[in-house]
């Protein structure tokens, strides 16, 4: 299997060039300004203005042709201007008089995200450059070139800097010194904030909601069990709401909502039934807009501050990262949608309409399929099936389980599920415990259990497959990346029927990954504390690592050697544990990759030695 050369496919050659888009930013006028990562890793900001002559106007980032370079976009309150981040520069663009002007935040810094507080300011969190990129964005981290990098107690914190657009004296917004994660203004002045009182991704997971204010200083608002994120202000100034839920990876958390006065400090909580929310949003002193995930589909609505929905939407099509505002007097909305096997597509609407999931061109060669099985212990589980659609016979079944795992899978099909299914495979995509979009207590059943009942909701849909005809009836291959890649690891190795597996970027030594990765965190709440006395039979027993056995099945191992949330040591671990027990399997290191192999040209080698993998030892099975 050693440098595979397989072509890649046309089915799925087309996708490794599609973008990835952001939030889109929707301004005052209906304009969206959209960040943009291209197959070839060029980020920019495209910028789609409004024709406002259509309800629903839907725009491929293709077909813009207004662009610059840059990330994090976002619009100055009149609806005129536009702030965009490149590095350590701020750049603002006057639309009207097609002016930019462009102001440096100080060497050592990268920006990461924008927000104008009123006309005068625009406000800018910036991290050092030597701090971990996000998950999302690869869990990279700084390589330092040839000077050594310093890790200290007090260093490399996240900081706000208000940055005044006529190029006057630059501050920095006072936080005690605490690390600050999000923020958005207080109309009037001030700011709400997650914020940690140290740098490091792993204090991400124990931030608390406080109110910055020049007069009285920096106030604790809100302190929780769980994650935070996505504040929202009210137009008055008077409350906040955030996103309140498990989230396993920061920019990842989808849960209920944390309504905090912030006079008083008081804060009650409450959910949208059956509804996950990602982002709430004031549209006025009296209306919520919220977006989320209801099982495997998008959904939005209205509520008031009670909760009190006004109404609710499931999305027949994808619809993620919404963003609504008054516009023209008109609640309207701008979000990026998804389809399987097509472009991902800039869509705005006005409340009361609602695009029509397919306009556009159809991917014919996937059929998708929702279905419901039972665990072994009663629990209803949910996912979704895909086939080839002219597939003459049952095809030999692929699970692909998600990362997480606090995540789910939705009808945006990634580009393994495509490569696959063009492949000749089927591909079941479960949501097992522990996913989101069917409640708080569904996303959290999985906790002090890993690798346990969540596994076997897993197996259980393959069985239900193999059973109903569906599939072939030979035992499936099994694929996931980071905690679905430790699952992956926990199918090949406890003794389950799996006839091949592949793991991307996985932990499967909760031991080592816990003090060796950058959010040991996570494993503490996973498995329910650090692995000392109390808890390290369960680190033990639940690290596959420490289970490999010769009956263990083929695995292929991927990875990236600048991953900081997974490293490079948990797949050589793994490859070594399997060695020594003659096991067959085979380990790839993709130089300069973070958390995902994300960039076009790795994907496509993944995805070539993924399917020569399957084929060959899933047609040796048979």
């Amino acid at each position: 299997m050693s440098g595979v050369d397989v072509p890649v496919a046309p089915a799925w050659r087309a996708a490794l060039e599609y973008p990835t888009l952001s939030a889109p930013r929707l301004s005052s006028r209906g304009d969206v300004a959209v960040e943009v990562t291209r197959a070839d890793g060029t980020v920019e900001v495209d910028v789609i203005r409004s024709s406002r002559t259509e309800a629903v106007e839907v725009v491929e980032p293709s077909e813009t042709s207004s662009r610059r370079i840059g990330h994090a976009p976002a619009w100055s309150p009149d609806g005129d201007r536009l702030a965009v981040a490149d590095g350590s520069a701020i750049r603002i663009e006057d639309l009207g008089a097609d002016t930019v002007a462009v102001l440096d935040v100080g060497s050592g810094l990268r920006v990461e995200a924008l927000t104008w507080h009123e006309e005068q300011f625009v406000v800018a969190l910036v991290a050092p450059v030597e701090a971990d990129t996000a998950v999302g964005a690869g869990a990279i981290r700084h390589s330092g070139g040839d000077a050594p990098i310093v890790r200290a107690l007090g260093t490399g914190a996240r900081r706000l800097i208000e940055v005044p657009v006529d190029g006057g004296d630059q501050r920095e917004v006072d936080a005690d010194g605490m690390t600050i994660w999000e923020a958005t203004p207080v109309p009037g002045g001030g700011y709400v904030a997650i914020a940690s009182d140290g740098p490091l991704e792993t204090d991400w997971y124990r931030s608390v909601v406080i109110h910055i204010d020049a007069a009285s200083g920096v106030r604790e608002l809100h302190r929780s069990d769980w994650q935070l994120a996505r504040p929202s202000v009210d137009p008055s100034g008077t409350r906040a709401v955030v996103v309140e839920g498990w989230s396993s990876d920061r920019g990842h958390l989808a849960g209920d909502a944390r309504l905090i006065d912030l006079t008083t400090g008081a804060s009650t909580s409450w959910a949208i039934p059956g509804v996950d929310v990602v982002a709430f949003e004031w549209i006025d002193d009296e209306r919520i807009a919220y977006s989320g995930w209801s099982d495997c589909t998008s959904s939005a609505g209205t509520c008031d501050s009670a909760g009190r929905t006004d109404d609710h939407l499931l999305d027949p099509a994808v619809l993620r990262d919404r963003t609504t505002r008054i516009v023209d007097g008109v609640a309207t909305t701008a979000a990026v949608r998804w389809t399987a096997g097509r472009p991902p597509a800039v869509v705005t609407f006005a409340s009361g309409s609602h695009p029509d999931p397919d306009d556009g061109p159809s991917c014919s060669d996937v059929a998708v399929q929702e279905l419901a099985w039972s665990a072994d212990d009663g629990t209803e589980i949910h996912g979704l099936l895909c086939t080839p659609s002219d597939a003459p016979a049952a095809c030999p079944l692929i699970v692909m389980v998600h990362g997480g795992p606090a995540n789910l899978w939705s009808r945006q099909l990634t580009i393994g599920a495509l490569a696959l299914v063009a492949e000749g495979f089927a591909v079941l995509l479960p949501n097992p415990r522990g996913s989101v979009g069917r409640g708080q207590a569904y996303a959290r059943s999985n906790l002090r259990d890993p690798g346990g009942a969540e596994l076997g909701d897993v197996l259980a849909g393959a069985t239900h497959c193999r059973r109903t005809g569906l599939v072939a009836s030979g035992a499936p291959g099994i694929i996931g990346g980071s905690y679905g890649g430790y699952l992956t690891s926990c199918a090949a190795t406890f003794g389950h029927d799996v006839a091949a597996a592949v793991m991307m970027f996985g932990h499967p030594d909760l031991i080592s990954a816990r003090f060796g990765s950058n959010n040991p965190a996570f494993y503490d709440i996973l498995v329910g504390g650090p692995p000392d006395r109390d808890h390290l039979d369960t680190y033990v027993r639940c690290s596959p690592v420490l289970h490999a056995h010769p009956g263990a099945a083929p695995t292929l191992i991927l990875h990236g050697d600048a991953d900081a949330c997974t490293p490079l040591n948990q797949g050589e671990e793994f490859f070594m544990a399997l060695r020594e027990q003659h096991v067959t399997t085979e380990l790839v290191v993709y130089p300069n990759s973070g958390h995902g192999l994300r960039d076009a040209s790795t994907q496509a080698d993944v995805w070539a030695r993924v399917t020569a993998w399957f084929r060959h030892h899933l047609e040796a099975s048979t």
